[in-house]
């Protein structure tokens, strides 16, 4: 084991950024406590810290697969555009028919669990007092909520994939398995309830947000926190939570700069325009949404993507001709077009929308007018700002501002698992349903988990078709 961590250590020693698809380091699945040799000072156990975030922030996870994944099996892409051949693993997953085999499902599983071990490794190296060469409480406590931080997020994104949503039964359901603590070779870890792990969560976030500076690099901050915890409330349906969380922003954060100006951060500095956290990239991970692809378009038809586009009008630059363009019969939006872009992870429209349906949700209309007006307000030229006077017209007005503003991030199939979507993400080419609606909490939306975790593991309960 103390070689597997001596090559972990030095092998990771740079900035934390994600570069498309390219993995930083090759990490062993981390099982054991490491040896108090290795991680016995500060540099030893920042790098393993280092390691948690490249993780997290590669293309096995949010630097690739979360956000796109969601949005294949949700609604705004075409996907009677894409050649997927029957083997593919990424057609597996857009239309609804993966195996334990699937390699892309098995690297989303593994690079999140090797984020939450790495990120387990230092939470405990800090409670334990084991770093010996006198690096300051501070430091150390700032370490400890940025693992949290990590942790938190990788048990949530994974049970969005892996589970029913919340919405369904209240989070009873099967969730994943909970790794809080190490792991030795004889330890079986069966899966939580939804519920169990967003409660873990939750507590994750809280106390990440407790230890974290507001300002940390490109490395998580108590706003990025803030903005994540918005997101599992939201997510959770606890919108009195949201509404109480969501009162922070926008702190230091604003609807600046031009269309998409969000989607134009490049390099390792602050983020701005509006980003709460962004992980730093050397190129363009989701390049397959930009138009010169030709690959992932805007879907058409009776409640497609290009509908509630032309719906908002031209005045809206997502959905005029500054922010759509046609190529053929295939339309494709402007939001990634860009040779170098950070990926923003969480941004202060989303975090803003949250609290606009929110405090609908809890007839607060005021507050939903106020923060709907600024999302939208910031996208249509000119624009006159509306008063809710209706919880019915409020969420009608919010849900479809999210679609816009949110297209092709990963929301939209959360979000119809959220609303309990009677029939959704029906697929047609031409007359032919080439993939049949399903309900919101419907087996067949549920991604299997791999045999890289169901052969050795035999506490695992499988998903079933």
């Amino acid at each position: 084991m103390k070689k597997i961590w001596l090559k972990l250590v030095l092998g990771v020693s740079m900035v934390f950024t994600s570069v498309s698809c390219t993995k930083f380091i090759e990490i062993n699945p981390i099982e054991q406590i490491p040896s108090q040799f290795v991680l016995n000072n500060s540099k030893n156990v920042e790098a393993v810290l280092i390691s948690a975030y490249s993780n997290v922030a590669s293309g096995g996870f949010l630097g690739f697969n979360v956000p796109v994944y969601a949005e294949l099996i949700g609604d705004n892409i075409a996907l009677n555009e894409i050649a997927f051949s029957a083997t593919d693993f990424t057609g597996q997953i857009a239309f609804r028919n993966t195996n334990i085999l699937n390699k892309d499902i098995d690297n989303l599983w593994q690079t999140a669990y090797r984020a939450i071990a790495a990120a387990n490794t230092v939470i405990d190296v800090v409670d334990n007092n084991r770093i010996t060469d006198g690096t300051p409480a501070t430091t150390q406590q700032r370490w400890k909520a940025e693992a949290l931080f990590i942790r938190a997020v990788a048990h949530f994104e994974l049970t969005r994939f892996f589970s029913k949503p919340f919405s369904d039964g209240n989070g009873a359901n099967l969730g994943i398995p909970l790794r809080i603590k190490y792991l030795v070779a004889d330890d079986k870890i069966s899966r939580s309830t939804v519920a169990e792990v967003y409660n873990q969560v939750i507590a994750d976030l809280q106390a990440a947000i407790s230890g974290l500076p507001t300002t940390n690099g490109n490395r998580a901050t108590s706003w990025a926190a803030r903005g994540y915890l918005v997101r599992v409330l939201f997510d959770k349906r606890d919108y009195a939570g949201v509404v109480t969380a969501g009162n922070s922003f926008p702190g230091p954060f604003g609807f600046t700069g031009g269309a998409y100006s969000s989607f134009r951060n490049t390099g390792n500095v602050p983020a701005n325009a509006g980003v709460v956290f962004q992980l730093v990239n050397g190129g363009n991970p989701f390049g397959d949404f930009r138009p010169a692809s030709v690959k992932y378009s805007i879907s058409q038809g009776a409640g497609s993507l290009k509908e509630a586009l032309d719906a908002s009008g031209t005045n809206d630059f997502r959905a005029g001709i500054n922010g759509v363009v046609a190529n053929s019969d295939r339309f494709y939006s402007l939001k990634w077009d860009a040779n170098l872009i950070n990926v923003p992870v969480v941004r202060l429209a989303e975090v803003t929308l949250s609290t606009a349906e929110s405090a609908a949700q809890t007839n607060n209309l005021t507050l939903a007018s106020n923060a709907y007006n600024a999302v939208r307000g910031f996208n249509v030229t000119p624009y006159t700002p509306v008063t809710f006077t209706t919880q019915a017209a409020a969420l009608d007005a919010i849900r479809k501002e999210r679609r816009l503003e949110l297209m092709f991030e990963g929301d939209r199939y959360h979000e119809l698992r959220r609303l309990q979507t009677p029939l959704m993400s029906e697929v047609k080419n031409g007359a032919n349903v080439i993939r049949p609606a399903v309900p919101y909490n419907s087996n067949k939306l549920l991604l299997k988990i791999p045999v890289s975790e169901t052969s050795g593991n035999n506490a695992i309960v499988q998903n079933p078709d």
